[in-house]
């Protein structure tokens, strides 16, 4: 988490990509960080596709 609060005070437009492994919290963390530069006031945007899983295999992704 530090590095994520260096990168946001030094945030003007950029751009996030977040890679890893199936299962490793990387739709948890990027929550978090929406939560809390919404809570500062900026403006996110951008696509979260939640996975759709039947007996542990992904089978798709939810529509938003």
């Amino acid at each position: 988490m530090l590095g994520f609060w260096f990168w946001r005070k030094t945030l003007k437009k950029r751009l996030l990509l977040l890679t890893g492994n199936p299962g490793v919290g990387k739709t948890t963390v990027l929550l978090r960080v929406i939560k809390a530069l919404k809570a500062e006031g900026y403006t996110v945007g951008g696509m979260i596709s939640r996975e759709v899983r039947t007996h542990g295999t992904r089978v798709g992704f939810l529509k938003s």
